[in-house]
């Protein structure tokens, strides 16, 4: 509908919605999707987007076992973000750099990037669960459960439920490793 109104901005921006709708289903078509709406936006300078559209590449590339495609990507967002001082995108980004980093085994990088966003007072929940993660693949257990316990507080607070269960998911895996 947007496309035949000739707003190619909106088309976009429904385009990298569509698109997520797809990633855990047919990733293939999301990575499709979200290059198209990438191009466009990029061609129409809403970098804001752009930069949302980046991470959801990075995420889906990571969920391929694409790992260094989707740092690659994730490096790129991060730059884009800090040049153009997108921070309500920063943290979300640079958490998945962290992600990323943890499935590549580099759990200090991950570490490093992950405590520098949560020093932010708007870091997102999530943050404080890779951080956790981290910190228990690094054999620091205390300070993994300490991550995981801020983690847990912050997404009962929000309703955030599928942080729920993936905090959840990081406690019983500190669980295990007792």
């Amino acid at each position: 509908m947007y496309q035949e109104l000739g707003d190619e901005r909106r088309a976009a921006e429904q385009e990298v919605n569509a698109a997520v709708l797809f990633i855990n289903h047919d990733p293939a078509e999301a990575l499709r999707r979200l290059g198209n709406a990438r191009a466009t936006l990029h061609a129409l300078g809403y970098v804001d987007f752009e930069v949302l559209t980046m991470q959801e590449q990075g995420e889906t590339l990571a969920k391929l076992n694409r790992l260094d495609e989707a740092l690659r990507v994730l490096r790129e967002a991060q730059s884009l973000a800090s040049e153009r001082q997108l921070k309500e995108h920063l943290g979300w980004v640079e958490t998945w750099i962290g992600n990323v980093q943890i499935l590549r085994g580099d759990n200090e990088a991950a570490r490093k990037i992950l405590e520098d966003v949560v020093a932010n007072d708007d870091a997102p929940a999530q943050a404080q669960i890779s951080l956790g993660r981290a910190y228990l693949r690094l054999g620091n257990k205390g300070a993994a459960k300490a991550h995981l316990d801020l983690a847990m507080a912050q997404v009962q607070k929000t309703g955030e439920s599928d942080l729920i269960g993936l905090a959840r998911d990081a406690m019983d895996e500190l669980a295990r490793s007792r």
